[in-house]
Order: structure tokens, then sequence, then C-alpha cells
């Protein structure tokens, strides 16, 4: 059975996990059990998820707090300034990003795609090895492709690499 383990062992052993010592040296180094250490690590581990998670959420709700205020003075602005004309424009463009800004920390917007392309814009082709080549034969198919097709190398321009 595990020897209780006191406070300020359980502080050092979290600090020794937290610079990278492994469980096994940790318990060998204040003469605990590796399963004793490991429970221990893992319960503090489970705490901390637990901390960030609430901690995320918090900050999270302040920030969509803050951008609902901005957008509610945002909007008594422009009804004032509907007052005295056509209305300022500056103030519906604060509302449509404060309406972004909303929509995207509650990740209401689907991930952005990026597409390969070549150096004059075209869609480039994507290829996937099985068996991938050596960086160096990558390369050297790359620049080869790549004079072939009437681009320059680098290093051509006059400039050095």
């Amino acid at each position: 059975m595990d020897r209780k383990i006191s406070s300020e062992q359980q502080n050092e052993a979290w600090k020794r996990f937290l610079k990278g010592q492994s469980i096994r040296q940790i318990a060998e180094d204040l003469g605990f059990s590796k399963s004793g250490i490991h429970r221990h690590i893992s319960r503090l581990r489970e705490e901390t998820n637990e901390a960030d998670a609430k901690e995320f959420a918090t900050q999270r709700g302040i920030a969509l707090a803050k951008i609902g205020l901005a957008e509610s003075e945002a909007w008594v602005g422009w009804e004032a300034s509907k007052l005295e004309g056509p209305g300022d424009s500056r103030f519906l463009r604060e509302i449509a990003r404060c309406i972004e800004l909303r929509a995207r920390i509650l990740g209401l917007f689907a991930p952005a795609k990026f597409a390969a392309t070549t150096m004059d814009g075209k869609n480039a082709p994507i290829q996937v090895n099985v068996n991938p080549k050596s960086n160096t034969e990558y390369l050297a198919e790359f620049f080869t492709s790549l004079a072939a097709s009437g681009h320059p190398l680098p290093g051509d321009d006059g400039l050095e690499m």
C-alpha cells in the first residue's frame, strides 16, 4: 500500500512532471510507488483541464458580453445619427463587425479552405505519395518540372539565395 503523499511532495512531483521528468523517475526520486505518483499526476492533470475549460468559457463569455455592449452602443449611435439625416453608415459597419466577431467566437463559420496554386495562380495538382521520396529526390523533381515549365529557378534572377 502506498504511503500518504504530503502536499509538499505533491507539489514537488507536479513541478518535476511539468519540467518533463518521467513518472518513474519522480517516483524513484521521491521514494513513492510509480502507481501512486501516476494517480496523483493524473488527478492534477484532470483538475488542470477542468480549470482550463472553465477559464476558457469565462473568457469567451466576457468577450461575448463586450461585443454585445459594443453592438448595443452602435445601435444607439445609428438611431441617433438617423435623426440628423440618412444615418451614419459607420455604425452599421460596427454592428456588422460585432455580429461577425460573435459568430467567429461561437464557431458558426465553416473552416476556411485553402487550395494549392502554382506561381501563376492556377490550381496545382495535389499528389499523395504512398512511398514518399527523400526530400532531395522530391526537390530535384520539383525543380526539374519547374524549369521544364519555363519558370525561373531560384538564383536565375541573379540574386543570391
